[in-house]
């Protein structure tokens, strides 16, 4: 009996060690159970919907929700082999957009080949874009289309994961004819 309860009192010490370094150190079971801590964390959601879940590989995850108008990413990587944690977070809100009176807002993450964003134009069907590297050198230019609530996202971009820093630039807003209808020459974010 005195072995069981020593048992028991092990297991217990074990569990309250592993889930105390879990939280002091920010880790997490999943990606998914990251990114709903996450969104706890920074006062967001939950989100109404997941709308792409990237396995970059070499044990990084990323994920992109929907949280009413307004989009919330989360980048995360394994650490310890077993557990989680966060790599960066980013939370767009259309409430920005329309304070800095820009039509549209876009981020590229070079090291997941992940672009996403924003556009407030009602009529928009697809966004052109460029991206340029950190000495604003031309690296390529695209197009992804336009949801109807002005969301637009796209892996793959460049086929591979750079090396160094891009960003997207000369982001321009495009109707059913390809014509532009709305545009921005300056960096976003």
């Amino acid at each position: 009996m005195k072995r069981k309860k020593q048992i028991i009192i092990y297991l217990l010490l074990t569990v309250l060690c592993v889930g105390s370094y879990m939280w002091l150190n920010d880790l997490r079971w999943s990606p998914k159970s990251y990114f709903a801590a996450s969104q706890k964390m920074d006062h967001v959601g939950p989100v109404d919907e997941i709308l792409a879940e990237l396995d970059c590989g070499d044990g990084r995850y990323a994920i992109l929700g929907r949280a009413g108008e307004n989009l919330y990413y989360c980048g995360m990587k394994r650490t310890k082999g077993l557990f989680w944690e966060g790599t960066g977070r980013e939370y767009f809100t259309r409430d920005y957009l329309e304070e800095y009176d820009q039509i549209i807002l876009a981020r590229y993450y070079w090291n997941r080949d992940f672009l996403f964003g924003i556009c407030r134009e009602p009529d928009a069907k697809e966004v052109s874009f460029q991206l340029v590297d950190s000495e604003g050198n031309f690296l390529m230019e695209g197009k992804l289309p336009v949801r109807e609530d002005g969301i637009f996202f796209g892996s793959n971009i460049r086929g591979a994961i750079l090396d160094e820093s891009a960003q997207p630039y000369h982001l321009q807003a495009l109707d059913a004819e390809g014509n532009v209808i709305a545009g921005e020459v300056e960096d976003a974010l």
